[in-house]
């Protein structure tokens, strides 16, 4: 009897299995595409942008500005290891209006709907942030 108590006891303080591994959470990347010349653009990576990553809310190695009227025709994307072309960008993401903001896992496919314009820095961070924090609280 004192035998199987303390065996009782021991197994309580010191189960046999371990708790199941939390799977762990694919990074998301965030990638602002700008042009020259637009103030709004200018705007959004000057007051909501920098900020997030200077305040570490947005991982600087998890932000990509891609400015769409620069002369280089491919964009290196460091998670995927891989280039990707401008043009083929203005197709997968309907790129047509900017600033455009999209969220992507490592394969550069959408976790999110595009961010498109900005009223104002305000709204935008905040729709940004719900965002993240959608991406931040999945299963």
């Amino acid at each position: 009897m004192i035998r199987s108590t303390l065996i009782a006891i021991f197994l309580a303080f010191f189960p046999l299995t371990t708790p199941a591994a939390q799977p762990e959470k694919q990074p998301y990347y965030v990638v602002l595409f700008t042009v020259d010349g637009c103030a709004f653009c200018q705007m959004l990576r000057e007051r909501v942008m920098e900020p997030m990553v200077a305040s570490g809310e947005l991982p600087a190695d998890q932000f990509y500005e891609i400015n769409m009227t620069d002369k280089s025709e491919w964009f290196y994307f460091d998670p995927m290891n891989d280039y990707i072309q401008k043009r083929d960008l203005y197709k997968k993401y309907a790129l047509g209006l900017f600033p455009t903001t999209v969220i992507l896992d490592n394969r550069a496919e959408l976790l999110a709907p595009p961010l498109v314009g900005i009223t104002t820095p305000e709204k935008f961070q905040r729709q940004l942030h719900d965002a993240i924090h959608k991406l931040d609280t999945r299963p």
